[in-house]
């Protein structure tokens, strides 16, 4: 019988950046994993083959820096997805599905907020964690971004495919809370900029180094992460007649 060739796998490529030292993070654990897989690393699931290519350089932790950088990457269109990673709160890895417009007035690493604006000076009793994600919320938030992928299927794939542990049990979840601080605003700056912003950005909080999870889980869990990721965004493509 004739051999019948196997179809390839389509490519996909995946563009992921993660944020510099800041505050009292001088080790961002956002940054140390996605470096790991400089200047590319291919995964593959049953159906792609998925190019992990990071940002060659952590993201300052400026509102500025983010303003500049994220058009320029969306204007080169040389990935089909585009995962920002940051640090949250220790417990859970966390994708966030929600970004505001506006509401940002936690000073940067240079002391201001968008515009190049100083900062307000931060009362007593309203200081914000590291990650900013303090359960402030600002009243005028302006625009709501949200994704349309179903974060829910995304956790489902990842605790199927992620190998289990008795030591530390995976926790990941979703998020409508992205501590409108520099986490949120690269999240929403990126939705405002991609062509199709429900599919092709998201945003993941790892939590702080060692709380629970240590830099090569997190390595781990980002190659199964993107693999879900890419393949809940190309289910939604091809329910939507296969635009991207």
């Amino acid at each position: 019988m004739p051999v019948i060739p196997s179809t390839p796998k389509p490519p996909i490529t995946v563009y992921v950046t993660g944020f510099g030292p800041f505050r009292k993070v001088s080790r961002n654990p956002s940054w140390e994993i996605v470096s790991s897989f400089l200047p590319s690393t291919r995964v593959s699931s049953d159906l792609y083959n998925i190019d992990i290519v990071p940002h060659p350089d952590f993201v300052k932790v400026a509102y500025e820096t983010v303003d500049t950088l994220i058009p320029t990457v969306h204007a080169e269109k040389t990935f089909d997805y585009i995962l920002h990673v940051g640090v949250g709160v220790p417990g859970d890895y966390e994708i966030e599905t929600v970004a505001h417009e506006k509401g940002y007035v936690k000073a940067d690493v240079d002391g201001l907020i968008p515009g190049g604006l100083p900062a307000a000076p931060v009362l007593e009793g309203d200081r914000t964690g590291d990650s900013g994600k303090d359960g402030v919320t600002e009243t005028d938030g302006g625009a709501v971004y949200r994704t349309e992928l179903n974060v829910d299927n995304i956790c489902k794939m990842i605790h199927a495919i992620v190998p289990k542990t008795p030591d530390i049990p995976l926790r990941v979840k979703a998020s409508a809370d992205a501590g409108r601080y520099m986490c949120e605003y690269i999240f929403r700056t990126s939705l405002r900029c991609a062509t199709d912003p429900t599919r092709r950005v998201l945003f993941l909080h790892v939590p702080p180094e060692n709380m629970p999870y240590g830099i090569e889980e997190g390595k781990q869990f980002l190659e199964k992460f993107v693999i879900a990721f890419v393949t809940e965004g190309e289910r939604l493509r091809k329910e939507r007649g296969g635009e991207l």
